[in-house]
């Protein structure tokens, strides 16, 4: 599980140490990149699972936690206008209630995924009855709302770092959630849960697809590791897409992460059954900065 996320920096960065800075491809572990493209080699034979992935356009996207994110996404539209905008609109914690974050209109009447991000005190909640109901009513209130604002909802996003030993629960609101909200659901995923031999058949059936997170969940970028996430993709057979950030963290004056790394890892998955496209976390980057996270890599 990630210590500290990117959709989290503004909050923890004080108390953290830990200081956001621009994604940089060229670090040490770049070594390591060219390597990793030929990961795909190691992803032959069937899938664990019976389930085909059907088939599906392919639309790239961009998270929006903050209004200079909005900024970069609008120039950025202006010549992919088929970029999905993923707009964080609210947060839900432990006391059921969705706070809200920002407008679903802040880059204007257009297309919009709505992103509800589960905050960790959420997982406090598993501890007695499900609360199915009063989820519901605040995910459709949060749809009724973004509605009124003159968007257009096409999916929502339930971003959330579920306990691996709370998927079961969690996968069971999901599916309570998909047949009582008329917008297509996606879930953010993290690599714990992908080691759940289960993660796949939870999910189908219920959810449009899932977005694997790739940055601040903590996991060493390698050919290996690239392999490995890559035969848990197919294995789990649901349409994908892959979370990349436009970032690395700083614990003084060493870089901490490898996103930069795993961005360019991520292009691997690009041949396989499912995948839907990339989601960019951009962390104040700029357009320039998340438009190369979309493009193919030089060979």
């Amino acid at each position: 599980m990630p210590a500290v996320r990117g959709k989290k920096a503004s909050e923890t960065a004080r108390s953290s140490g830990v200081k956001a800075t621009t994604l940089r491809l060229w670090l040490p572990a770049a070594a390591v990149l060219l390597a990793i493209a030929g990961a795909a080699s190691y992803w032959g034979g069937d899938s664990d699972s019976t389930a085909e992935v059907s088939s599906g356009p392919r639309r790239d996207g961009q998270w929006i936690w903050t209004r200079t994110d909005a900024r970069s996404f609008e120039e950025l539209a202006k010549d992919r206008p088929a970029l999905v905008l993923a707009v964080h609109v609210a947060t839900m914690k432990d006391d059921l209630v969705a706070h809200r974050a920002l407008s679903p209109a802040v880059a204007g009447p257009r297309e919009v995924a709505l992103v509800v991000r589960f905050d960790d005190s959420f997982h406090r909640v598993w501890e007695a009855a499900p609360p199915t109901e009063r989820v519901i009513a605040e995910l459709l209130r949060v749809v009724a709302e973004a509605r009124a604002t003159g968007v257009t909802v096409t999916e929502l996003q339930l971003d959330y770092d579920a306990p691996v030993r709370r998927l079961p629960e969690w996968a069971a609101l999901v599916r309570q959630v998909a047949t009582r909200v008329d917008v297509s659901i996606w879930v953010t995923s993290i690599p714990a849960h992908l080691r759940d031999p289960h993660y796949g058949e939870r999910l189908r059936g219920a959810v449009a697809g899932h977005v694997i997170q790739l940055f601040d969940t903590g996991l060493p970028c390698s050919r290996g590791k690239a392999a490995e996430l890559g035969a848990q993709l197919r294995r789990h057979a649901l349409p994908f897409r892959v979370g990349v950030g436009a970032f690395e963290r700083r614990r003084g004056k060493r870089v901490s992460t490898e996103h930069g790394c795993w961005a360019r890892a991520a292009h691997a998955f690009d041949v396989l059954p499912g995948m839907r496209g990339r989601m960019v976390f951009p962390a104040a980057a700029s357009a320039l900065t998340v438009a190369a996270l979309l493009e193919e890599p030089e060979s």
